[in-house]
Protein backbone atom coordinates (compact mmCIF):
# COMPACT_ATOMS: atom_id res chain seq x y z
CA UNK A 1 0.00 0.00 0.00
CA UNK A 2 2.92 2.34 0.71
CA UNK A 3 3.93 2.09 -2.92
CA UNK A 4 0.57 3.60 -3.90
CA UNK A 5 1.38 6.74 -1.92
CA UNK A 6 4.80 6.98 -3.57
CA UNK A 7 3.29 6.54 -7.01
CA UNK A 8 0.79 9.29 -6.21
CA UNK A 9 3.65 11.64 -5.31
CA UNK A 10 5.46 10.88 -8.55
CA UNK A 11 2.27 11.48 -10.51
CA UNK A 12 1.81 14.86 -8.83
CA UNK A 13 5.39 15.80 -9.72
CA UNK A 14 4.96 14.73 -13.33
CA UNK A 15 1.78 16.72 -13.73
CA UNK A 16 3.43 19.79 -12.18
CA UNK A 17 6.45 19.46 -14.49
CA UNK A 18 4.27 19.14 -17.58
CA UNK A 19 2.30 22.21 -16.54
CA UNK A 20 5.54 24.15 -16.07
CA UNK A 21 6.91 23.01 -19.45
CA UNK A 22 3.75 24.29 -21.13
CA UNK A 23 4.20 27.59 -19.27
CA UNK A 24 7.86 27.86 -20.31
CA UNK A 25 6.95 27.08 -23.94
CA UNK A 26 4.37 29.88 -23.90
CA UNK A 27 6.85 32.32 -22.32
CA UNK A 28 9.51 31.62 -24.94
CA UNK A 29 6.95 32.06 -27.73
CA UNK A 30 5.79 35.35 -26.21
CA UNK A 31 9.32 36.68 -25.66
CA UNK A 32 10.47 35.85 -29.19
CA UNK A 33 7.10 36.47 -30.86
CA UNK A 34 6.98 32.92 -32.19
CA UNK A 35 3.67 31.83 -33.69
CA UNK A 36 3.89 28.22 -32.57
CA UNK A 37 0.87 26.23 -31.47
CA UNK A 38 1.23 24.52 -28.08
CA UNK A 39 2.59 21.00 -28.60
CA UNK A 40 1.51 17.80 -26.89
CA UNK A 41 3.94 17.86 -23.96
CA UNK A 42 5.14 14.52 -22.57
CA UNK A 43 7.78 13.15 -20.24
CA UNK A 44 10.11 10.39 -21.41
CA UNK A 45 12.12 7.83 -19.45
CA UNK A 46 15.70 6.79 -20.12
CA UNK A 47 19.11 8.42 -19.86
CA UNK A 48 20.16 8.68 -23.50
CA UNK A 49 17.68 11.16 -24.97
CA UNK A 50 17.26 14.47 -23.17
CA UNK A 51 14.38 15.60 -25.37
CA UNK A 52 12.61 14.87 -28.63
CA UNK A 53 10.27 16.56 -31.12
CA UNK A 54 7.93 14.33 -33.14
CA UNK A 55 6.35 16.41 -35.95
CA UNK A 56 3.84 13.73 -36.99
CA UNK A 57 2.17 13.66 -33.56
CA UNK A 58 3.23 17.21 -32.58
CA UNK A 59 4.74 15.75 -29.41
CA UNK A 60 7.54 17.47 -27.52
CA UNK A 61 9.06 15.22 -24.86
CA UNK A 62 11.58 15.97 -22.10
CA UNK A 63 13.48 13.38 -20.08
CA UNK A 64 12.28 12.65 -16.54
CA UNK A 65 15.87 11.83 -15.57
CA UNK A 66 16.98 15.25 -16.83
CA UNK A 67 14.38 17.03 -14.71
CA UNK A 68 15.18 14.96 -11.62
CA UNK A 69 18.97 15.17 -11.81
CA UNK A 70 19.86 18.46 -13.51
CA UNK A 71 19.17 22.16 -12.88
CA UNK A 72 16.04 23.62 -14.44
CA UNK A 73 18.26 25.96 -16.46
CA UNK A 74 19.46 22.92 -18.42
CA UNK A 75 15.86 21.72 -18.84
CA UNK A 76 15.11 25.12 -20.40
CA UNK A 77 18.00 24.70 -22.86
CA UNK A 78 16.68 21.29 -23.90
CA UNK A 79 13.21 22.80 -24.32
CA UNK A 80 14.60 25.63 -26.49
CA UNK A 81 16.48 23.03 -28.55
CA UNK A 82 13.33 20.98 -29.18
CA UNK A 83 11.32 24.12 -29.89
CA UNK A 84 13.89 24.94 -32.57
CA UNK A 85 13.02 21.60 -34.20
CA UNK A 86 9.37 22.62 -33.97
CA UNK A 87 10.19 25.92 -35.70
CA UNK A 88 12.00 24.05 -38.50
CA UNK A 89 9.00 21.84 -39.24
CA UNK A 90 6.07 24.17 -38.49
CA UNK A 91 7.44 27.56 -39.59
CA UNK A 92 10.11 26.66 -42.15
CA UNK A 93 8.26 23.59 -43.45
CA UNK A 94 11.40 21.48 -43.49
CA UNK A 95 12.44 18.05 -42.20
CA UNK A 96 16.06 19.12 -41.68
CA UNK A 97 17.85 17.72 -38.63
CA UNK A 98 20.66 19.87 -37.20
CA UNK A 99 21.68 21.91 -40.21
CA UNK A 100 21.53 25.55 -41.26
CA UNK A 101 17.79 26.01 -40.71
CA UNK A 102 18.03 24.42 -37.27
CA UNK A 103 20.80 26.80 -36.21
CA UNK A 104 18.68 29.71 -37.45
CA UNK A 105 15.74 28.35 -35.44
CA UNK A 106 17.92 28.12 -32.32
CA UNK A 107 18.52 31.84 -32.56
CA UNK A 108 14.77 32.34 -32.81
CA UNK A 109 14.18 30.41 -29.56
CA UNK A 110 17.10 31.96 -27.66
CA UNK A 111 18.97 28.66 -27.36
CA UNK A 112 22.55 28.93 -26.15
CA UNK A 113 25.51 27.95 -28.31
CA UNK A 114 25.88 24.68 -26.40
CA UNK A 115 22.22 23.83 -27.06
CA UNK A 116 22.47 24.54 -30.80
CA UNK A 117 24.05 21.21 -31.69
CA UNK A 118 22.88 17.61 -31.94
CA UNK A 119 24.10 16.95 -28.38
CA UNK A 120 24.05 19.19 -25.31
CA UNK A 121 26.94 19.29 -22.84
CA UNK A 122 25.53 18.52 -19.39
CA UNK A 123 28.75 18.76 -17.36
CA UNK A 124 29.57 21.67 -15.11
CA UNK A 125 31.75 24.52 -16.39
CA UNK A 126 35.02 23.02 -15.19
CA UNK A 127 35.66 19.57 -16.72
CA UNK A 128 37.32 16.94 -14.56
CA UNK A 129 39.06 15.14 -17.42
CA UNK A 130 42.89 15.19 -17.34
CA UNK A 131 44.63 17.20 -20.02
CA UNK A 132 42.16 20.08 -19.73
CA UNK A 133 44.49 22.25 -17.63
CA UNK A 134 44.15 25.44 -19.65
CA UNK A 135 45.34 28.86 -18.50
CA UNK A 136 41.73 29.85 -17.97
CA UNK A 137 41.06 26.90 -15.67
CA UNK A 138 44.23 27.59 -13.69
CA UNK A 139 42.97 31.15 -13.17
CA UNK A 140 39.60 29.88 -11.96
CA UNK A 141 41.12 27.35 -9.56
CA UNK A 142 43.42 30.02 -8.13
CA UNK A 143 40.51 32.43 -7.65
CA UNK A 144 38.42 29.69 -6.02
CA UNK A 145 41.18 28.83 -3.56
CA UNK A 146 41.84 32.50 -2.84
CA UNK A 147 38.22 33.06 -1.86
CA UNK A 148 38.10 29.78 0.06
CA UNK A 149 41.05 30.85 2.18
CA UNK A 150 39.03 33.90 3.24
CA UNK A 151 36.29 31.84 4.88
CA UNK A 152 38.21 31.49 8.14
CA UNK A 153 35.71 33.61 10.08
CA UNK A 154 37.88 36.72 10.13
CA UNK A 155 35.46 39.53 9.31
CA UNK A 156 38.20 41.66 7.73
CA UNK A 157 39.31 39.35 4.93
CA UNK A 158 36.73 39.71 2.17
CA UNK A 159 37.63 42.88 0.32
CA UNK A 160 41.20 42.16 -0.74
CA UNK A 161 40.20 38.65 -1.77
CA UNK A 162 37.67 40.17 -4.16
CA UNK A 163 40.21 42.76 -5.30
CA UNK A 164 42.83 40.07 -5.91
CA UNK A 165 40.37 38.12 -8.03
CA UNK A 166 39.77 41.29 -10.08
CA UNK A 167 43.51 41.73 -10.60
CA UNK A 168 43.97 38.10 -11.64
CA UNK A 169 41.12 38.40 -14.10
CA UNK A 170 42.45 41.70 -15.49
CA UNK A 171 45.88 40.17 -16.12
CA UNK A 172 44.31 37.20 -17.85
CA UNK A 173 42.21 39.55 -20.01
CA UNK A 174 45.33 41.12 -21.54
CA UNK A 175 46.01 37.79 -23.27
CA UNK A 176 42.53 36.28 -23.54
CA UNK A 177 40.75 39.22 -25.16
CA UNK A 178 42.88 38.76 -28.27
CA UNK A 179 40.96 35.54 -28.91
CA UNK A 180 37.60 37.22 -28.21
CA UNK A 181 36.11 36.39 -31.61
CA UNK A 182 36.42 32.69 -30.87
CA UNK A 183 34.82 32.84 -27.43
CA UNK A 184 31.21 32.11 -26.62
CA UNK A 185 29.06 33.71 -23.96
CA UNK A 186 27.36 31.56 -21.34
CA UNK A 187 24.88 32.06 -18.53
CA UNK A 188 24.17 30.63 -15.11
CA UNK A 189 21.47 31.16 -12.49
CA UNK A 190 21.68 32.07 -8.81
CA UNK A 191 18.68 31.45 -6.57
CA UNK A 192 18.12 31.58 -2.82
CA UNK A 193 14.88 29.66 -3.35
CA UNK A 194 12.82 32.53 -2.00
CA UNK A 195 9.76 34.29 -3.34
CA UNK A 196 11.31 37.75 -2.99
CA UNK A 197 14.68 39.32 -3.69
CA UNK A 198 16.28 41.35 -0.91
CA UNK A 199 17.75 44.71 -1.89
CA UNK A 200 21.19 43.72 -0.66
CA UNK A 201 21.08 40.78 -3.07
CA UNK A 202 20.22 43.19 -5.89
CA UNK A 203 23.15 45.37 -4.83
CA UNK A 204 25.53 42.39 -5.10
CA UNK A 205 24.17 41.73 -8.58
CA UNK A 206 24.85 45.37 -9.48
CA UNK A 207 28.39 45.09 -8.07
CA UNK A 208 29.06 42.06 -10.27
CA UNK A 209 27.83 43.89 -13.36
CA UNK A 210 29.99 46.90 -12.57
CA UNK A 211 33.28 45.22 -11.65
CA UNK A 212 33.35 41.67 -13.05
CA UNK A 213 32.44 42.10 -16.74
CA UNK A 214 29.06 40.35 -16.64
CA UNK A 215 25.43 41.27 -17.15
CA UNK A 216 23.03 40.26 -14.38
CA UNK A 217 19.24 40.33 -14.71
CA UNK A 218 16.38 39.62 -12.32
CA UNK A 219 14.30 36.61 -13.31
CA UNK A 220 12.51 33.57 -11.91
CA UNK A 221 13.57 29.93 -12.03
CA UNK A 222 11.46 26.84 -11.49
CA UNK A 223 12.55 24.27 -8.90
CA UNK A 224 11.44 20.79 -9.96
CA UNK A 225 11.83 19.39 -6.44
CA UNK A 226 9.74 22.08 -4.75
CA UNK A 227 7.46 22.29 -7.81
CA UNK A 228 7.35 26.09 -7.71
CA UNK A 229 9.16 29.14 -9.06
CA UNK A 230 11.58 31.25 -7.03
CA UNK A 231 13.26 34.58 -7.66
CA UNK A 232 16.66 34.29 -9.31
CA UNK A 233 19.48 36.15 -11.04
CA UNK A 234 20.81 35.14 -14.44
CA UNK A 235 24.51 35.96 -14.89
CA UNK A 236 25.70 36.26 -18.50
CA UNK A 237 29.16 36.79 -19.96
CA UNK A 238 32.33 35.02 -20.99
CA UNK A 239 32.71 31.73 -19.18
CA UNK A 240 35.46 32.73 -16.75
CA UNK A 241 33.66 35.99 -15.89
CA UNK A 242 30.44 34.14 -15.14
CA UNK A 243 32.21 31.58 -12.94
CA UNK A 244 34.20 34.24 -11.07
CA UNK A 245 31.06 36.30 -10.54
CA UNK A 246 29.23 33.28 -9.12
CA UNK A 247 32.11 32.71 -6.71
CA UNK A 248 32.08 36.36 -5.64
CA UNK A 249 28.30 36.44 -5.16
CA UNK A 250 28.24 33.54 -2.70
CA UNK A 251 31.48 34.71 -1.11
CA UNK A 252 29.84 38.01 -0.15
CA UNK A 253 26.63 36.26 0.96
CA UNK A 254 28.56 33.84 3.15
CA UNK A 255 30.51 36.66 4.86
CA UNK A 256 27.49 38.82 5.69
CA UNK A 257 26.15 36.74 8.65
CA UNK A 258 29.48 37.06 10.50
CA UNK A 259 29.62 40.80 9.92
CA UNK A 260 26.03 41.20 11.14
CA UNK A 261 26.73 39.16 14.28
CA UNK A 262 29.77 41.31 14.99
CA UNK A 263 27.73 44.50 14.56
CA UNK A 264 24.87 43.19 16.76
CA UNK A 265 27.33 42.63 19.61
CA UNK A 266 28.74 46.13 19.17
CA UNK A 267 25.44 47.99 18.84
CA UNK A 268 22.71 45.82 20.36
CA UNK A 269 20.71 46.22 17.13
CA UNK A 270 18.16 43.54 16.26
CA UNK A 271 15.43 42.94 13.72
CA UNK A 272 15.09 41.95 10.09
CA UNK A 273 14.90 45.52 8.80
CA UNK A 274 18.12 46.52 10.53
CA UNK A 275 19.86 43.32 9.34
CA UNK A 276 18.83 43.84 5.71
CA UNK A 277 19.86 47.48 5.67
CA UNK A 278 23.14 46.69 7.41
CA UNK A 279 23.80 44.16 4.62
CA UNK A 280 22.94 46.82 2.04
CA UNK A 281 25.47 49.09 3.68
CA UNK A 282 28.19 46.42 3.58
CA UNK A 283 27.69 45.80 -0.14
CA UNK A 284 27.57 49.53 -0.87
CA UNK A 285 30.81 49.99 1.08
CA UNK A 286 32.45 47.16 -0.84
CA UNK A 287 31.36 48.68 -4.13
CA UNK A 288 32.71 52.12 -3.21
CA UNK A 289 36.01 50.64 -2.10
CA UNK A 290 36.37 48.60 -5.28
CA UNK A 291 35.68 51.79 -7.23
CA UNK A 292 38.31 53.70 -5.31
CA UNK A 293 41.00 51.02 -5.40
CA UNK A 294 41.07 49.97 -9.06
CA UNK A 295 44.49 48.49 -9.89
CA UNK A 296 46.85 51.22 -11.17
CA UNK A 297 48.31 50.80 -14.65
CA UNK A 298 52.11 51.13 -14.65
CA UNK A 299 54.08 52.49 -17.61
CA UNK A 300 54.97 49.04 -18.93
CA UNK A 301 51.33 47.94 -18.98
CA UNK A 302 49.90 51.24 -20.29
CA UNK A 303 50.33 50.45 -23.98
CA UNK A 304 48.87 46.99 -23.56
CA UNK A 305 46.00 48.46 -21.55
CA UNK A 306 45.21 50.97 -24.26
CA UNK A 307 45.12 48.22 -26.88
CA UNK A 308 42.88 46.17 -24.59
CA UNK A 309 40.36 48.99 -24.16
CA UNK A 310 39.13 48.55 -27.71
CA UNK A 311 38.73 44.82 -27.15
CA UNK A 312 36.83 45.47 -23.91
CA UNK A 313 34.40 47.65 -25.85
CA UNK A 314 33.94 44.84 -28.38
CA UNK A 315 33.35 42.37 -25.54
CA UNK A 316 30.74 44.66 -23.96
CA UNK A 317 28.95 45.06 -27.30
CA UNK A 318 28.96 41.32 -27.92
CA UNK A 319 27.66 40.70 -24.39
CA UNK A 320 24.85 43.20 -24.92
CA UNK A 321 23.82 41.39 -28.09
CA UNK A 322 23.94 38.06 -26.25
CA UNK A 323 21.69 39.41 -23.49
CA UNK A 324 19.21 40.70 -26.07
CA UNK A 325 19.36 37.34 -27.82
CA UNK A 326 18.47 35.58 -24.58
CA UNK A 327 15.92 38.17 -23.44
CA UNK A 328 14.47 40.19 -26.32
CA UNK A 329 11.68 41.47 -24.07
CA UNK A 330 14.01 42.59 -21.29
CA UNK A 331 12.92 45.57 -19.23
CA UNK A 332 15.03 47.49 -16.72
CA UNK A 333 13.85 47.10 -13.14
CA UNK A 334 14.45 49.67 -10.40
CA UNK A 335 14.90 49.07 -6.70
CA UNK A 336 11.82 49.65 -4.59
CA UNK A 337 11.95 52.32 -1.92
CA UNK A 338 11.83 51.13 1.68
CA UNK A 339 11.82 52.63 5.16
CA UNK A 340 15.43 53.08 6.23
CA UNK A 341 17.34 52.21 9.36
CA UNK A 342 20.05 54.72 8.50
CA UNK A 343 22.23 53.86 11.50
CA UNK A 344 22.43 50.17 10.51
CA UNK A 345 23.02 51.05 6.85
CA UNK A 346 25.88 53.46 7.65
CA UNK A 347 27.41 50.93 10.06
CA UNK A 348 27.29 48.30 7.35
CA UNK A 349 28.84 50.70 4.88
CA UNK A 350 31.69 51.33 7.31
CA UNK A 351 32.21 47.57 7.66
CA UNK A 352 32.33 47.27 3.89
CA UNK A 353 35.04 49.95 3.73
CA UNK A 354 37.03 48.21 6.46
CA UNK A 355 37.10 44.72 4.94
CA UNK A 356 40.64 43.56 4.25
CA UNK A 357 42.40 40.32 3.47
CA UNK A 358 44.74 38.56 5.87
CA UNK A 359 48.39 39.51 5.15
CA UNK A 360 49.35 35.89 4.71
CA UNK A 361 47.07 35.41 1.70
CA UNK A 362 49.93 35.53 -0.80
CA UNK A 363 52.14 33.11 1.12
CA UNK A 364 52.39 29.54 -0.08
CA UNK A 365 50.20 27.26 1.95
CA UNK A 366 50.99 23.57 1.73
CA UNK A 367 47.93 22.50 3.66
CA UNK A 368 44.81 21.57 1.78
CA UNK A 369 42.48 24.55 1.45
CA UNK A 370 38.71 24.44 1.60
CA UNK A 371 37.07 25.04 -1.76
CA UNK A 372 34.37 27.68 -1.90
CA UNK A 373 31.23 26.06 -3.25
CA UNK A 374 28.89 28.04 -5.47
CA UNK A 375 26.06 27.88 -2.99
CA UNK A 376 25.13 29.55 0.30
CA UNK A 377 26.21 28.21 3.66
CA UNK A 378 23.60 27.34 6.23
Amino acid sequence: MASNGKQHTFSESHNAWLKQLHLEHARICRAFQLKLKPPVMTLSSGHQTLGHWNPSTRTLSVSIDLIESKPWSLVLEVLRHEMAHQVVTEIFGSTEGHGRLFRKACKMTGASESASHATIETRQYLPDKPGQDTEEERLLRRAKKLLALSRSGNAHEAFLAMQKVRELNAKFNIHALRQLCGQNFVSTYISHKKKRTEQWQSLIAALLSKFYSVSVIHTSLYDSGARQEFKAFEIMGLKRHVILSEYIYWFICNNLPGLWSEYKKESGKKGLKSRNQFCQGVVSGLSEKLEATSPPVNSQEKDTGQRSNGLLVIEAQKLQRFVRHRHPDLRTDTLKSVRWDKIAYEAGKKKGHELNLHKGINKKNKTQMLILEAKPTN
